[in-house]
């Protein structure tokens, strides 16, 4: 039986009603007594203590899209949105992003609680070419509940000026020079007037600006040769000015193709798989080739193809044939595989020679694609 003194008795009571630390309900272990019920056992598994509440910001927009009128093109749209901070802690606007077209000109950087702020955007409308437009912006904050947002400007466009080629593209054989004749009318009602016009990178000239019957502008473009094949990019720069604003430059991408005086079709690598390459397993093997065109582009400009040959691939693993369909303006140079080889993939350059005393051949990578044999079959 377990003696305990008056001065834990009495101690005792609260810890039944599970009023005190355990430690003090310890005491009775200390006497050899049985733990009392309710007694919290220091060794319990308290979980970790609470979160403190502390003072938090939070961001509330009134408005997440501002939706302008139409405006002529080259017009400036800005807007402010309100941001309020309802939350008990400063609330910070950490910075400001956004798409293409859409800056933010200024934002306030910290919000008191209960007080209201701005993020002001702002779309220079001359870089777009017209339409329906959809620019976004997003906030960082320091919500942690919204530690982003995302605001929108969203409108109608009218172009100064529209053209009927979707792409300003020049274009011609490589070895010369290539023009383009481009005409741009008037997107609005307002007199409309292309004052100068020139390119960004340089890439092609401005030949002339002739006035169009009815109002508008055509301009012409020209490109000198190229050194080889290639497709280049630059940008057409307008001056407009219009019956009510000052000049504005407004940009139209152009496209400069330097072209082969032979097209080859089909382009890029020639690739024999492995379903095709299988035929070769079959009894009897068939025949497994695949034919490449070249054309002249013009027939002012014709060729010969003088030679065909396989370099760097497996001695007797391709033949190479070439046959005239049209001489001077179409050949077909066939490409076959003649065996199967114990690697998944071999490759060689298949080489045409032509009688084109700038470029006298023209190459194509050859690949063939092997199924592997089990080494125990």
């Amino acid at each position: 039986m377990c003696v305990i003194p008056t001065v834990l008795r009495l101690a005792l009571i609260p810890v039944v009603l599970g009023l005190v630390p355990a430690s003090l309900s310890n005491a009775c272990q200390v006497a050899g007594a049985t733990p009392t019920v309710g007694a919290q056992d220091p060794d319990d598994d308290l979980g970790p203590p609470p979160i403190p509440i502390v003072p938090q910001p939070q961001v509330v927009v009134t408005e997440h899209e501002f939706h302008w009128d139409r405006v002529i093109q080259g017009a400036v749209v800005s807007h402010a949105f309100e941001i309020r901070n309802p939350g008990d802690a400063p609330l910070q606007l950490l910075k400001v992003t956004s798409n293409c077209g859409c800056t933010s000109s200024f934002f306030t950087k910290e919000i008191a609680p209960g007080e209201a702020g701005r993020v002001e955007l702002q779309i220079d409308t001359i870089q777009i070419s017209g339409g329906y437009q959809r620019k976004t912006a997003t906030v960082f904050t320091n919500d942690p509940a919204t530690p982003q947002l995302t605001l929108w400007m969203v409108g109608d466009v009218a172009p100064l000026l529209q053209s009927p080629d979707p792409i300003l593209k020049v274009s011609g054989v490589c070895e010369e020079s290539k023009e383009g004749h481009f005409r741009f009318t008037p997107g609005t009602d307002q007199m409309t007037t292309v004052v100068a016009a020139r390119l960004r990178s340089g890439l092609l000239e401005v030949v002339a600006l002739h006035p169009i019957e009815g109002g508008g502008t055509e301009v012409h473009l020209r490109a000198g040769p190229g050194e080889s094949p290639a497709l280049l990019r630059d940008e057409l720069l307008l001056s407009v000015k219009t019956s009510e604003n000052e000049p504005a430059e407004v940009s139209y991408p152009v496209v400069i193709e330097h072209l082969d005086r032979i097209r080859i079709t089909p382009g890029g690598s020639v690739v024999f798989f492995r379903r095709q390459t299988a035929h070769l397993e079959t009894n009897p093997a068939r025949d497994v080739s695949k034919e490449i065109h070249l054309r002249a582009v013009r027939e002012d400009l014709p060729f010969h193809v003088t030679g065909v040959r396989m370099e760097d691939s497996p001695e007797g693993l391709f033949r190479t044939e070439v046959r005239a369909v049209v001489p001077g303006q179409h050949y077909v140079v066939s490409v076959r595989v003649l065996r199967t080889m114990a690697k998944s993939q071999e490759q060689g350059r298949l080489v045409i020679e032509i009688d084109d005393p700038i470029r006298p051949t023209r190459e194509r990578e050859v690949f063939a694609q092997f199924r592997l044999r089990d080494p125990a079959g």
